[in-house]
């Protein structure tokens, strides 16, 4: 998957990449239909990534989007759209043999379900704090013994959520921050949402962020350096067009 070496954070880019498009459809108005069959395109590639957690991502940050542009009608077409594309997915993986593209594979959620209870127990260790940012791997070893080839990593060997990472990594501290981080953000997104004309561009920053928040249950994408940079550039640029 290009650069990012797994399909959960390619399908999080391609929703950001969804989401600016119909950003730019508002700016750039006479080239919609050229966005639209990037739209399309980047839709299809979303689903080829056979990531589920980009599916539901890319469904409820959807759904929002459509919510706050006005658009009610549209969004039981696009919920019947979701649900075609996903059985059509479906019966295209049943061609092919490997663990990665099977729609109902289970082990990717027990590996998972495994790395949110380890991190649970190195929070419980130190609650208040945290074990730090860098500590987590020697911390978890505390719970479960380190296999060699996590010993030599220079990876901290996070679990598959940004959540429970923080709580493990800073506490309920660095957490209450990190959240208060995020409403102040929204708060501000919200009001100039509602001060502006055009409302699709402060909606797709916020879908945008909607959808890194829910990609973040399933994967520690708050952490992932390519993933947070586009993140950034986007939410950077909706505030410097905010000022124009």
């Amino acid at each position: 998957f290009s650069t990012f070496f797994d399909p959960n954070y390619a399908g999080l880019f391609i929703i950001f990449e969804i989401l600016l498009l119909l950003m730019s459809i508002s700016i750039y108005p006479k080239t919609s239909k050229i966005f639209m069959g990037m739209i399309v395109i980047s839709y299809i590639a979303l689903f080829l990534t056979f990531s589920r957690s980009s599916i539901v991502t890319v469904g409820v940050s959807m759904i929002f989007y459509l919510l706050l542009i006005g658009k009610k009608k549209l969004v039981g077409f696009f919920l019947c759209f979701l649900l075609l594309s996903i059985g059509l997915l479906f019966l295209y993986s049943k061609n092919f043999s490997g663990e990665g593209v099977k729609i109902l594979r289970t082990v990717s959620i027990q590996m998972r379900l495994s790395s949110y209870q380890e991190g649970l127990k190195v929070f419980s260790g130190s609650p208040i704090f945290g074990v730090g940012f860098n500590s987590y791997k020697y911390a978890k070893n505390n719970y479960t013994e380190l296999t060699r080839a996590e010993a030599v990593s220079k990876a901290s060997n996070a679990p598959s959520n940004s959540f429970i990472f923080i709580l493990a990594t800073t506490g309920m501290l660095g957490f209450l921050c990190f959240g208060f981080f995020i409403v102040m953000l929204l708060k501000i997104l919200f009001l100039k949402y509602k001060e502006s004309k055009d409302k699709r561009i402060y909606s797709g920053a916020i879908a945008i962020i909607l959808a890194l928040l829910i990609n973040s249950l399933f994967q520690n994408s708050l952490f992932y350096s390519p993933i947070v940079l586009v993140f950034a550039l986007v939410i950077g640029g909706v505030f410097s067009y905010s000022r124009e």
